[in-house]
């Protein structure tokens, strides 16, 4: 893979290491302000060809291979250059072709509850994310919810992958459930696809503060690619502001902390039927599950903030949590520990 823009690098140990590049840290200021955006480097070429696969998986950095059972279809390769922009983790990959799968074990076992955007440079991939097909081409992106099951086969090359997590992406006006499966044409992921060659060659430059606002700028790329592709598939899709399903999900979204969020008043205001309302909602599990999803996603995102100081009664009020209580025990079950175990691991800004 072309290195770009990235400072030299040096092997260490068996061959797959985690460092900061040579812009890393300001040592002469000591400023959590001053510090560099660290890009991470991970390379398996001087390991020995039957020892990569495994080494890959289980190198303690960023990497997401593990969350699926991959099968590689030639001698494996690879080598990454990773960097986390807030919430946002950004990946630069050249890989060896493999066969990738995510199926209902693996949601249980291998939690993951993002938003991933697979921008291919020279790859070809086809599979299945869910009940959609999809094949995907060089200059083209696949979006995949990675709470739902997926599997497909890809060639070797280069690619660019964006991982969100739910909330972020829900809350820049992406249906996470909707696009699984979306395959956004060269056309429509140009401008993306141009913005992040670019951002590579800055990384090293930026400060960690400047993060967020990268990852917003990228999701706002995404969000122009995602709707220039429903204008041209509008119908197969249905992801348009006119279509049913989004102005019922924008309706729960704006109300989400209101006594009146019921079934019979969204049928009302938007005059549907019950039977209509429900079937919109068949892959989620229930309009009620619909709603106590955005809400719990809506929730993490206050948790994430560490601006935000809220209690935890304040946060389940506002969001139409019949009280504390049940918001923990609800949140609990999602994700497996308590609202306030969840905000007291998150790193203070």
């Amino acid at each position: 893979m072309d290195g770009g823009a990235f400072p030299p690098k040096s092997l260490t140990g068996a061959g797959v290491f985690c460092a900061r590049t040579a812009f890393g840290q300001l040592s002469d200021y000591h400023m959590s302000d001053l510090r560099r955006i660290i890009v991470t480097h991970r390379s398996v070429a001087n390991v020995r060809a039957e020892d990569r696969h495994d080494l890959w998986l289980h190198s303690n950095t960023l990497n997401f291979s593990p969350l699926f059972d991959t099968t590689p279809l030639t001698t494996f390769n690879a080598e990454s250059d990773v960097a986390q922009l807030g919430e946002l983790i950004l990946a630069f990959a050249d890989i060896t072709g493999q066969r990738w799968q995510r199926n209902a074990d693996h949601l249980r076992s291998r939690a993951s509850d993002s938003l991933s955007v697979n921008i291919s440079l020279d790859i070809q991939a086809q599979g299945r994310a869910g009940e959609r097909a999809f094949s995907q081409g060089p200059g083209s992106a696949v979006l995949t919810d990675l709470a739902q099951t997926s599997c497909h086969e890809s060639s070797s090359g280069r690619s660019t992958q964006i991982v969100v997590s739910r909330p972020m992406a829900i809350a820049a006006g992406l249906d996470v459930h909707a696009l699984h499966g979306l395959v956004l044409p060269p056309a429509a992921a140009a401008m993306l696809r141009s913005h992040l060659n670019h951002l590579r060659e800055a990384l090293p430059y930026m400060l960690e503060s400047e993060g967020p606002r990268a990852a917003r700028t990228m999701l706002d790329m995404l969000v122009l690619a995602v709707n220039a592709t429903g204008r041209a598939e509008a119908a197969a899709l249905g992801i348009l502001k006119e279509t049913l399903a989004l102005r019922v999900r924008n309706e729960i979204r704006h109300n989400l902390g209101s006594a009146s969020l019921t079934v019979a008043n969204l049928c009302r205001r938007l005059q549907i039927s019950r039977s209509t309302l429900h079937r919109l909602f068949d892959g989620d599990g229930g309009v009620q599950a619909y709603i106590r999803q955005t809400r719990l996603a809506a929730a993490m995102l206050a948790l994430d903030d560490p601006a935000n100081e809220e209690r935890i009664s304040a946060i389940a009020e506002r969001l139409g949590f019949s009280d504390a209580a049940h918001f923990s025990r609800t949140f609990r079950e999602r994700y497996g520990e308590s609202p306030s175990d969840y905000r007291a691991r998150q790193p203070k800004r």
